[in-house]
């Protein structure tokens, strides 16, 4: 399933915005709305306070008393109005008043004395404080409050429907000024996912312009520092591609320079054989015939398995590997070899047994390239080549020891270029320690060649590290398989 960050982002940008701006709305419409009721109570509180206050100031307060005022609401309110600019008091606006405001004054004795002769059904109850109260099949917010010096009790009721129609309102342009922001915000949130996406899209041009041959890396001066990572990457694996492409093609064209020699040599002693005059004279032909053939032989064993060695190397599967075990397979098997030649092979092995985490077969292959080395180069009689397994305390140790002739120091660094002799005239493919280093990287170990304390020879020592919690029994370490 394709998947387009683009979208994702689009996507999930908008919903998050819609998501919190509807909560915004939500909570500025509660906190609008708990701020108008706030409002209020305290515009009515106030008008109950300054009542009481002209009341308790005026004549008015006598009129009313003693019944003999025969004043409507509205007149009442507008005296007490001007009562209250003549007081230089908090003015109260008396049309407006009228309009949304009822009014009713209880005595002590809780009788009402203002507005009189009022409907039972539009009477205010007496609740002091705040209060809702339905009159009239109309919702009415009530504050109550009584002058303790002179028993007078005013109440101010004001319509719900007020306090309804501001709530609605500030929800209804909420709600718009949100609908309107929406598309907005929907098209500056496209143009920033675009701009932002673009680097992405301008390294996409640059690898897909690239011819094959193009390895270079990718600029990252002007790139993102989120994707510098990823491109980083990428140029890395570039470079490995250009060196394993330097490499194969090296490798190709030194293949068939090592191949060609042989096979011209051996065509030349076919027909030497052919046109040989004696039998002493075809035979000798024929056996240059047989060494040429085993030299073509060893060479092309060794490229199948340098080959096979590095396509495993993202593929091997770690597994306990005896050490002792497989030089003894080892040595056996080359055994024939080095007799032929009067050469001993010595297995000296004060580890234990001990065991390393590797791939067995390339282990095999490891040891069989080295102690085949050591039996190439030895050209004398009573050679001797041993074999050492040795641990400390974070590493096990491989050596392989020979009497031969050895590596001068200049050329030791160059013996694990592929098909590097040195000055021999040893036949070889100069492969095997190539694939030695090879495997040595592959397990992340070390490997060093030096003069062993005799003063002749070579030493050769792969230094791995030692593994913990091994399972506690080995794998099969034959090599037959590579």
């Amino acid at each position: 399933m394709k998947h387009s960050i683009r979208t994702f982002l689009l996507i999930n940008l908008l919903l998050s915005v819609i998501f919190v701006g509807s909560l915004d709305v939500v909570a500025h419409i509660y906190l609008d709305n708990d701020k108008i009721q706030t409002y209020a109570n305290k515009q009515l509180a106030l008008v109950a306070m300054n009542v009481q206050t002209l009341l308790v100031n005026t004549k008015e307060l006598i009129n009313i008393n003693n019944d003999k005022t025969n004043q409507s609401t509205c007149s009442v309110i507008t005296n007490i109005h001007e009562l209250c600019d003549i007081a230089n008091k908090n003015s109260i606006d008396a049309k407006a008043l009228c309009q949304k405001m009822l009014l009713q004054i209880w005595d002590k004795n809780g009788k009402l004395i203002f507005p009189q002769n009022t409907d039972p059904k539009k009477t205010i109850k007496i609740i002091y404080g705040f209060s809702d109260q339905k009159l009239d099949n109309a919702t009415l917010r009530v504050f109550t409050n009584q002058n303790t010096n002179n028993g007078l009790t005013v109440a101010v009721g004001e319509d719900h429907s007020l306090y309804e129609e501001s709530e609605s309102q500030i929800t209804i342009y909420t709600l718009l000024i949100m609908l309107f922001s929406l598309p907005l915000l929907a098209i500056l949130i496209w143009l920033v996912v675009t701009k932002g996406l673009g680097s992405i899209r301008n390294v996409v041009n640059e690898v897909k312009n690239r011819t094959p041959e193009h390895l270079q890396s990718v600029p990252i001066d002007s790139l993102p520092i989120e994707i510098q990572p990823l491109i980083l990457e990428l140029n890395n694996l570039l470079g490995k591609l250009q060196i394993a492409f330097d490499r194969e093609e090296r490798f190709a064209s030194d293949a068939a320079h090592e191949l060609r020699t042989p096979l011209a040599a051996l065509r030349a002693h076919v027909h030497v054989a052919l046109n040989a005059t004696s039998k002493q004279e075809r035979d000798n032909a024929l056996n240059k015939v047989i060494t040429g053939i085993e030299r073509s032989t060893h060479v092309v064993n060794q490229l199948l398995t340098l080959t096979r060695a590095s396509k495993l190397q993202n593929q091997l599967k770690l597994n306990p590997v005896s050490l002792n075990k497989a030089a003894t397979e080892i040595i056996a098997e080359l055994f024939p070899i080095a007799k032929k030649k009067n050469i001993e092979i010595e297995l000296i092995d004060h580890s234990q047994k001990q065991r390393i985490l590797g791939d067995p077969i390339t282990i095999g292959v490891l040891i069989k390239n080295l102690v085949d080395n050591a039996i190439r180069y030895i050209n004398h009689d009573h050679g001797l080549i041993q074999v050492l397994i040795e641990k400390t305390a974070h590493d096990v140790i491989l050596k392989v020891i020979d009497n031969g002739p050895g590596i001068p120091k200049k050329e030791m660094d160059l013996v694990f270029e592929r098909f590097f002799r040195g000055d021999t005239n040893t036949q070889g493919s100069g492969l095997g320690l190539s694939i030695v280093s090879q495997i040595v990287k592959q397990h992340h170990a070390k490997i060093k060649l030096s003069t062993p304390k005799s003063g002749t020879g070579l030493e050769v020592s792969v230094t791995f590290k030692k593994p913990k919690n091994l399972p506690t029994k080995p794998v099969n370490n034959s090599v037959n398989s590579l």
